[in-house]
């Protein structure tokens, strides 16, 4: 499959963020807001969900699913005005300093019992997967390092249950970890499909994190 990269001048971050680009209005409160959302596998129905990004190529940053433009850390809403979030093939691409302030900036504009959920490639699946000759190299770096295919594809931290679970003890208080399960990457409609069978045979397997207020 042919992968477009991207010119390093079509990529900038949105001026004066973090700001409401669209009239949000309409959409009740609490919100149920996407981060990350790219301009792709856009979460619907777009009248429920809100769609957040800090970064996107010049030419779409006026995506009409982009209602948000705003860093994971410095969310334009007031305290306790969200009742669920949900990040899909992001965490990965925050720094360690990044996702502490992130989650901390996660807990304050939920509403008490708000969800959060996200998910990211198992750094331990790849090596497990690579050790045992199911994928070749090409695979394990890009999930170590990101595939790239643009500037911000990048990933900046790598994760595991375990470094999760102690992650989310130590940085979100008050959050508890309500499941952690294996998943598809994509999540359509912002329903996960969940893996029932070995992930340690499967390349695909993505780690999903539900988290409650």
């Amino acid at each position: 499959m042919d992968m477009k990269l991207y010119n390093q001048d079509e990529f900038a971050l949105i001026p004066g963020m973090p700001r409401i680009m669209k009239d949000i209005i309409g959409y009740p409160k609490p919100y149920y807001l996407e981060i990350g959302c790219g301009d792709f596998n856009i979460i619907q129905p777009t009248s429920k969900w809100l769609h957040s990004d800090c970064s996107l190529p010049l030419s779409r940053m006026d995506n009409n699913h982009l209602e948000v433009g705003c860093y994971s850390w410095c969310i334009p809403f007031e305290n306790e005005s969200c009742a669920e979030i949900f990040a899909k093939g992001f965490w990965e691409h925050l720094s360690y300093s990044d996702a502490r302030r992130t989650l901390v900036e996660w807990n304050r504009v939920l509403i008490p019992g708000g969800k959060i959920r996200l998910n990211f490639p198992p750094i331990d699946h790849a090596i497990h997967l690579y050790n045992t000759k199911q994928v070749d190299i090409t695979f394990l770096m890009h999930i170590l390092y990101g595939w790239q295919m643009q500037d911000t594809d990048i990933h900046r931290s790598g994760w595991t249950k375990e470094i999760m679970e102690e992650f989310i003890a130590e940085h979100g208080q008050g959050l508890s970890i309500e499941e952690i399960f294996w998943g598809d990457f994509l999540a359509e409609n912002g329903e996960v499909t969940r893996y029932e069978g070995d992930p340690y045979t499967y390349a695909g397997g993505h780690l999903w994190v539900v988290l409650r207020k």
